[in-house]
């Protein structure tokens, strides 16, 4: 489209007689005209693009598209239609708070539950799903806080949601986070919620030199388990009772030391534990 224009918009313009003994006035008039007249055209090309477009999405727009009319006059009406407001806030609309809105996402579920079995592939194929997820509505600040059911990866950069603040780790590697003496003894995970009252720490780690073999203090409150290290990655399950609901964990490797001070590279960083996951499951 570039080179098309160049050639035979731009070129011919520059090059054009008439353009050149027009006065400035008309070239400019001349221009807002084309202006607009591109303007209606791009209007009346989206307004008709479910004709024009080979698209089955653009031909079926009521059916893929939540902004849309209903899809058949047998739905009740709910449709996502976003306003601008002059008030502060934190969401646009809630219209999964809408009593048509939600019958129609439960009845939807309903039927789904009626018929699938288990081991069965659910494939939901339709740009309306985001509508029925998260689309208009607001996941308050407790929500994102809550600690995910999947556990956590050290492997991630920065700080999640959940974890008000992580201290004693080192920089996220390809398999996970080593300890790091250096900038705390411990390794500190503060949450932002209080954790649950019995629950199981499920962690994968490993020891780095003289903690393989030994075991690292992981602490909850005034509880203390004893999480064993391996020269591999191995994982452990240890509960805590939590009568006090505490909201930190902290974790306390045996033996720190750089690979400097072992002779293996230039690496001044105390390595103790290395931290691939964890994941907290309440009894």
């Amino acid at each position: 489209m570039a080179t098309f224009s160049f050639y035979i918009v731009e070129t011919p313009m520059r090059r054009s007689k008439m353009a050149r003994q027009m006065p400035n006035p008309a070239i400019i008039a001349v221009g807002f005209c084309v202006i607009a007249i591109s303007w209606w055209g791009a209007s009346a090309m989206n307004a008709r693009a479910g004709k024009i477009s080979l698209s089955q999405v653009s031909a079926d727009a009521d059916l893929w598209y939540p902004d849309r009319g209903p899809a058949t006059p047998d739905s009740p009406g709910c449709r996502a239609d976003p306003q601008t407001i002059i008030q502060d806030g934190v969401e646009s609309e809630r219209d999964i708070d809408n009593l048509q809105c939600r019958e129609q996402a439960e009845n939807s579920l309903h039927a789904i539950h009626q018929r699938i079995q288990p081991g069965d592939v659910l494939f939901l194929a339709s740009l309306r799903l985001p509508r029925f997820s998260d689309q208009w509505a607001y996941f308050a600040q407790s929500a994102s806080s809550q600690i995910p059911a999947q556990g956590y990866q050290f492997n991630q950069p920065g700080v999640p949601d959940f974890l008000e603040s992580f201290s004693g780790l080192s920089h996220a590697e390809d398999w996970g986070r080593w300890s790091d003496g250096n900038s705390a003894p411990a390794v500190v995970l503060s949450f932002i919620q209080p954790l649950p009252k019995g629950f199981t720490l499920q962690i994968i780690s490993k020891g780095y030199g003289p903690n393989i073999g030994h075991q690292a203090r992981v602490i909850v409150d005034n509880e203390e388990q004893r999480l064993n290290l391996g020269e591999q990655a191995t994982e452990d399950a240890l509960h805590f009772a939590n009568h006090a609901g505490a909201k930190r964990i902290e974790i306390i490797p045996p033996s720190p030391q750089s690979p400097k001070d072992a002779g293996e590279s230039t690496d001044g960083r105390k390595l103790g534990i290395g931290l691939l996951s964890i994941k907290i499951i309440a009894d």
